[in-house]
């Protein structure tokens, strides 16, 4: 529901979203340049849904030079998938409301007051998720047995495990830092419970060279 409205919202504003990351090439810097830059309503965007009780702020988020290392990581790789991307530009907006992130087609939002209370490698973390929900909203991987089984939070998480490997953010004691902190969580009508939410990222981080 919530990645159909960030569409709907696109489709309405009529424009592209801004980049993840500012290690672009020059001919896509020179593309990128003619789009109009990606802007909420100066009244925020606040989300149609009853009791939700979140809004995601024209502002971009704070996002420090090792957070930064994962976008720089994911860009090229998504680019690759998708060359399109490469004349798109997503932004890190400020999410308020809720201690959350949020991610889809639009980029991602996340609280920087409950970011700044996190450990760092417990941030990055979260930012690998939700670049599975972006990856999901440009189709950078496919619906697969985790997506069926675990739907779309599932297979975020094991996107997540996958990319904290790949992209050499996380040793395995960085890793299980975040699986640990993971763990407790209840889960609700979308997450799965703590303990299989870890086994998913766990499952994506063991199975990445």
């Amino acid at each position: 529901m919530e990645r159909v409205l960030f569409l709907l919202l696109l489709t309405f504003l009529g424009i592209q979203p801004n980049p993840i990351t500012p290690s672009v090439t020059e001919s896509a810097r020179a593309a990128a340049s003619n789009n109009v830059q990606f802007q909420l309503p100066s009244c925020s965007y606040s989300a149609a849904m009853p009791g939700a009780g979140y809004q995601i702020l024209p502002q971009p988020a704070p996002v420090s030079p090792r957070q930064q290392q994962l976008f720089d990581w994911f860009s090229p790789w998504a680019i690759a998938r998708n060359p399109v991307l490469q004349t798109m530009r997503f932004p890190i907006l400020v999410l308020d409301g809720e201690k959350n992130a949020r991610a889809g087609a639009f980029g991602i939002a996340v609280n920087p007051q409950w970011f700044a209370e996190l450990d760092e490698d417990i941030t990055i973390g979260i930012y690998a998720h939700e670049l599975g929900h972006v990856s999901q909203a440009y189709r950078l991987i496919p619906v697969d047995q985790f997506a069926m089984q675990y739907g779309a939070e599932g297979q975020a998480d094991y996107f997540a495990g996958t990319l904290l490997k790949a992209s050499r953010q996380f040793s395995p004691a960085q890793m299980q830092k975040f699986i640990d902190w993971v763990t407790p969580s209840a889960g609700d009508q979308t997450h799965a419970p703590g303990r299989i939410r870890a086994d998913l990222m766990r499952a994506g981080y063991s199975n990445t060279p």
